[in-house]
């Protein structure tokens, strides 16, 4: 497969190149948000935006300190969105981004996608 001109294995940091959301339930249900983050960014290595920014960017920063196990369905799915612009990719996938979120939800994350595209990023 290849990623932006280069087949995957040859990028020196992938998670650079693409990212991607399968499933966003996908969590740690004893973590908080950021817990959840900070550890999801110590696997790719220091990310370009900082956990504070990018919980802001998805919306999170009032339940941040909250486990996610108590979190509803559309506030799982921004946490499983936040993960993809730790690394800030050029190339980000979503399985379903708007599973869970009601119509306020569904129109932010028409804007976010919308605000990553204009950035230059290939958002599918």
């Amino acid at each position: 497969m290849t990623v932006n001109g280069r087949p995957y294995a040859e990028h020196r940091q992938p998670l650079r190149e693409v990212d991607a959301l399968l499933e966003a339930r996908a969590v740690h249900t004893g973590r908080s948000a950021r817990n959840h983050l900070r550890s999801m960014a110590a696997t790719t290595g220091p990310g370009r935006r900082p956990v504070e920014d990018v919980i802001e960017l998805v919306g999170l920063h009032d339940v941040a300190s909250q486990r996610v196990g108590n979190f509803s369905l559309g506030m799982g799915q921004r946490l499983g969105i936040a993960d993809a612009p730790l690394d800030d990719p050029k190339t980000l996938i979503l399985d379903e981004p708007v599973n869970g979120l009601d119509p306020d939800g569904i129109r932010w994350i028409r804007n976010l996608l919308r605000g990553l595209a204009d950035e230059g990023r290939t958002v599918r």
